[in-house]
């Protein structure tokens, strides 16, 4: 039997807002990486999770592998620009041999589904051992708003890990950058199909803090919002969308920045967080 090569590495598009994929990595002492790409399960976080599952699972998953014959089957030779697919490698990427193969994900061998299935097992498992993860939730802080004022959100940023993570202050971010943003949509009707959704801009302006001393104090351009585990932060976001008398659904995206050379505990990528029915009424 030729020698399994280790780690595995599998990943996936996660139909989200953040056109996110989901990352793992398996080693064969039954350590188990993933990330979360902004939208899993429903729960808006990014980050990962670190899990120890014993070593023969680790080995009855490969198992699963190389009896599917994966390495053999017809595959994706290329991408199409944000073509949802599956991506499955055997080896170290820094170097040495490696398998790989890749598929459009509505479009799996039949053969790859109980192995999917058994890896979204383990990632349902794995949930219980967060070890950098930003996750957030919003509301509105009304019943409904008038189509003439601004719109309020509030919304709360916590570390569920074990480990202290950064990103961006949404509040500071740099000079002529904003990281947060809603994307909303009117709830299709008979008398009005779905509309393209409306990308609104939360600006720095329109944030503050309400647990602290001074809400709407600024921070220096590109100041960084840390998190230890378990601490949480709370914003309300203040923006005007202009929005026609009906209900939208309304997702706020959180950016969480880019910089040349990150900490190590930065969280990367955009969080996305659904939030409850948006109503706007005529008055």
């Amino acid at each position: 039997m030729t020698e399994l090569l280790w780690p595995f590495n599998l990943h996936h598009s996660i139909p989200s807002n953040s056109r996110g994929e989901l990352g793992s990595s398996l080693d064969a002492d039954g350590s188990f990486h993933f990330w979360t790409p902004g939208v899993l399960r429903g729960r808006p976080e990014i980050g990962y999770y670190v899990h120890k599952f014993p070593p023969q699972r680790a080995l009855d998953f490969r198992a699963l592998v190389e009896q599917a014959k994966v390495w053999d089957l017809p595959r994706l030779k290329a991408l199409a620009p944000e073509q949802p697919h599956v991506f499955m490698m055997a080896g170290d990427w820094e170097g040495g041999p490696k398998r790989s193969v890749m598929w459009a994900i509505d479009a799996l061998p039949a053969e790859v589904l109980p192995i999917m299935e058994a890896f979204h097992k383990m990632v349902d498992e794995a949930f219980a051992s967060p070890r950098e993860v930003l996750a957030g939730t919003a509301r509105w802080t009304a019943p409904s708003f008038s189509a003439r004022e601004p719109l309020r959100l509030e919304f709360t940023l916590s570390n569920k890990g074990t480990q202290q993570i950064s990103l961006q202050d949404p509040m500071a971010p740099e000079e002529g950058e904003s990281l947060l943003s809603l994307l909303i949509s009117q709830v299709p009707s008979r008398e009005v199909p779905a509309p393209t959704p409306k990308h609104v801009t939360i600006t720095p302006h329109m944030l503050s803090r309400p647990d602290q001393a001074q809400p709407h104090a600024r921070r220096a351009p590109g100041s960084r919002l840390e998190l230890a585990p378990g601490e949480s932060v709370r914003f309300v976001a203040t923006p005007s969308a202009y929005l026609s008398p009906a209900e939208h659904r309304a997702v706020l995206l959180l950016d969480t920045g880019e910089s040349p050379q990150p900490p190590t505990d930065h969280v990367h990528g955009i969080l996305a967080v659904d939030t409850p029915l948006l109503r706007i009424a005529h008055r």
